[in-house]
């Protein structure tokens, strides 16, 4: 049930091509939530790689990429603990099969993921709404956050608001889709055309801003994502802490905590004009001074309810 709540069935497989060390990091991940339940023995756990330098709370794509990189690094030590992992996992009879579909058929794959999103969103939201209050209090924490991220609807429009802002650094993909029929081939899935926006999504995670705040920055994110926008994600506070693609499903960890400086990410926009984002989104509470730096592209601020009007934002119609 977990690895359906993370979808980590309809996962893109195409940076995580060894299926053995795929789904050893898909149960790294849910066999964190299962407490207080015990898990079954032998079950992969991150004490299952006591060196590899694991953290807590991390996403499928994060634990595949930090076991390959300290396997190269471990060496013949690192590939037997991975042999006996990968044993261990075998013998449990788990899902070896997940993503031979979307390395086969790829374009099929967008189309069944998109579905699979939708479908997996409706039954988790309805599920909790089934709930009682001491069931939703027993489940783990990290079930309730999770669950939470998936039903948890942007506010704004986000298809509306991307294609008055940022046509520019657009493009036009086509995709098969098996939710209508082609007209020219019966019986053979459709096509949509989709626009996919370039953006950067500036998150301010600076100390005032709360954790119900980030939950509402990632709600907006996620609908950014699904109205079309290829997006890019920036963690800031008084300096900017991580860059990165944002993928489906993943839960940024949100560093920062510190004061709000909005310059250093206007710097990096200017110094990054070349690889012609759309825009940048600021997704922010306002508790700074307004930017001095010139980003060289449109720049849209999103200001949490609790804006700080003597730094003038009451201006920016937020």
């Amino acid at each position: 049930m977990l690895h359906l709540l993370f979808k980590h069935p309809w996962r893109d497989t195409s940076n995580m091509p060894d299926s053995d060390l795929r789904n050893i990091a898909a149960d790294l991940v849910v066999n964190q939530f299962v407490a207080p339940w015990k898990l079954p023995q032998g079950c992969i756990e991150l004490s299952t790689f006591p060196d590899a330098g694991l953290e807590p709370d991390q996403t499928m794509e994060w634990y595949y990429e930090k076991l390959r990189t300290w396997a190269k690094s471990a060496g013949e030590k690192g590939n037997l603990i991975l042999k006996e992992a990968v044993a261990r996992f075998s013998e449990q009879g788990c899902d070896t099969k997940w993503g031979d579909k979307a390395t086969d058929d790829k374009k099929n794959a967008v189309a069944s993921s998109d579905y699979a999103d939708a479908v997996v969103r409706g039954l988790v939201s309805k599920a909790k709404s089934k709930l009682t209050g001491k069931e939703w209090g027993d489940l783990p924490v990290g079930v309730q956050r999770m669950v939470d991220t998936i039903c948890a609807a942007p506010k704004l429009p986000w298809k509306r608001l991307l294609r008055l802002f940022a046509g520019r650094g657009a493009r036009t993909v086509v995709r098969t889709t098996r939710l209508k029929e082609s007209s020219r081939f019966p019986g053979e899935p459709g096509t949509r055309i989709k626009r996919i926006q370039k953006l950067v999504v500036a998150v301010d995670t600076s100390g005032s801003i709360g954790e119900k705040e980030l939950g509402d920055f990632l709600a907006e994110i996620r609908g950014m994502d699904r109205a079309g926008a290829e997006i890019t994600i920036i963690e800031c506070d008084c300096k900017i802490h991580t860059v990165a693609p944002f993928r489906r499903n993943m839960i940024p960890s949100f560093k920062g905590g510190g004061g709000t400086d909005f310059d250093p990410v206007m710097e990096w926009l200017r110094d990054n004009r070349r690889e012609a984002f759309g825009g940048c989104v600021y997704l922010t509470d306002g508790v700074a001074p307004k930017p001095t730096v010139d980003p060289r592209c449109p720049v849209l601020w999103i200001i949490t309810p609790k804006m700080n009007i003597f730094h003038g934002w009451q201006s920016a119609g937020a």
